[in-house]
Protein backbone atom coordinates (compact mmCIF):
# COMPACT_ATOMS: atom_id res chain seq x y z
CA UNK A 1 0.00 0.00 0.00
CA UNK A 2 1.46 3.39 -0.86
CA UNK A 3 1.54 6.20 1.72
CA UNK A 4 -1.40 8.57 1.57
CA UNK A 5 -0.94 12.33 1.42
CA UNK A 6 -2.39 14.26 4.34
CA UNK A 7 -3.96 17.72 4.12
CA UNK A 8 -0.70 19.43 5.13
CA UNK A 9 1.25 17.59 2.40
CA UNK A 10 2.96 15.15 4.75
CA UNK A 11 2.74 11.45 4.07
CA UNK A 12 0.67 9.28 6.36
CA UNK A 13 2.58 6.46 8.06
CA UNK A 14 2.94 3.28 6.07
CA UNK A 15 0.41 0.65 7.18
CA UNK A 16 2.09 -2.76 7.35
CA UNK A 17 -0.87 -4.53 8.94
CA UNK A 18 -1.78 -6.27 5.66
CA UNK A 19 1.73 -7.69 5.31
CA UNK A 20 1.69 -8.85 8.93
CA UNK A 21 -1.71 -10.49 8.41
CA UNK A 22 -0.46 -12.37 5.35
CA UNK A 23 2.69 -13.59 7.12
CA UNK A 24 0.77 -14.75 10.19
CA UNK A 25 -1.78 -16.51 7.98
CA UNK A 26 0.91 -18.41 6.08
CA UNK A 27 2.49 -19.48 9.39
CA UNK A 28 -0.89 -20.62 10.77
CA UNK A 29 -1.57 -22.64 7.60
CA UNK A 30 1.84 -24.34 7.80
CA UNK A 31 1.16 -25.35 11.41
CA UNK A 32 -2.29 -26.67 10.45
CA UNK A 33 -0.81 -28.65 7.57
CA UNK A 34 1.81 -30.10 9.90
CA UNK A 35 -0.99 -31.28 12.21
CA UNK A 36 -2.80 -32.94 9.30
CA UNK A 37 -5.49 -30.25 8.91
CA UNK A 38 -6.28 -27.89 6.07
CA UNK A 39 -5.48 -24.27 6.87
CA UNK A 40 -7.60 -21.52 5.37
CA UNK A 41 -6.03 -18.55 7.14
CA UNK A 42 -4.11 -17.47 4.05
CA UNK A 43 -7.28 -17.54 1.92
CA UNK A 44 -9.08 -15.36 4.47
CA UNK A 45 -6.09 -13.00 4.65
CA UNK A 46 -5.99 -12.65 0.86
CA UNK A 47 -9.69 -11.78 0.83
CA UNK A 48 -9.25 -9.17 3.58
CA UNK A 49 -6.27 -7.60 1.83
CA UNK A 50 -8.18 -7.46 -1.46
CA UNK A 51 -11.13 -5.78 0.28
CA UNK A 52 -8.78 -3.30 1.94
CA UNK A 53 -7.07 -2.44 -1.34
CA UNK A 54 -10.34 -1.99 -3.22
CA UNK A 55 -12.12 -0.02 -0.50
CA UNK A 56 -14.63 -2.89 -0.16
CA UNK A 57 -16.53 -1.58 -3.17
CA UNK A 58 -17.76 -3.73 -6.03
CA UNK A 59 -15.80 -3.29 -9.25
CA UNK A 60 -18.72 -1.59 -11.00
CA UNK A 61 -18.97 1.10 -8.31
CA UNK A 62 -15.22 1.76 -8.34
CA UNK A 63 -15.23 2.10 -12.12
CA UNK A 64 -18.23 4.44 -11.96
CA UNK A 65 -16.49 6.56 -9.32
CA UNK A 66 -13.34 6.88 -11.45
CA UNK A 67 -15.43 7.72 -14.51
CA UNK A 68 -17.32 10.41 -12.59
CA UNK A 69 -14.08 11.85 -11.21
CA UNK A 70 -12.69 12.05 -14.74
CA UNK A 71 -15.76 13.96 -15.93
CA UNK A 72 -15.55 16.36 -12.99
CA UNK A 73 -11.86 17.05 -13.59
CA UNK A 74 -12.49 17.67 -17.30
CA UNK A 75 -15.37 20.00 -16.42
CA UNK A 76 -13.10 21.97 -14.06
CA UNK A 77 -10.38 22.18 -16.73
CA UNK A 78 -12.93 23.67 -19.12
CA UNK A 79 -13.88 26.34 -16.59
CA UNK A 80 -17.13 24.80 -15.33
CA UNK A 81 -18.04 24.47 -11.68
CA UNK A 82 -17.03 21.10 -10.24
CA UNK A 83 -17.73 20.41 -6.57
CA UNK A 84 -14.82 18.76 -4.79
CA UNK A 85 -12.28 19.42 -7.56
CA UNK A 86 -9.32 21.68 -6.80
CA UNK A 87 -6.69 22.07 -9.50
CA UNK A 88 -3.26 23.33 -8.56
CA UNK A 89 0.03 23.90 -10.38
Amino acid sequence: MRPLSQLDGDLAPLDLSAAALALQAEDADMKAKGAGAVGISSLIAKRRILEQNTGQLPLELREAAFERATVQILDKLQGHSAVGVLLSD
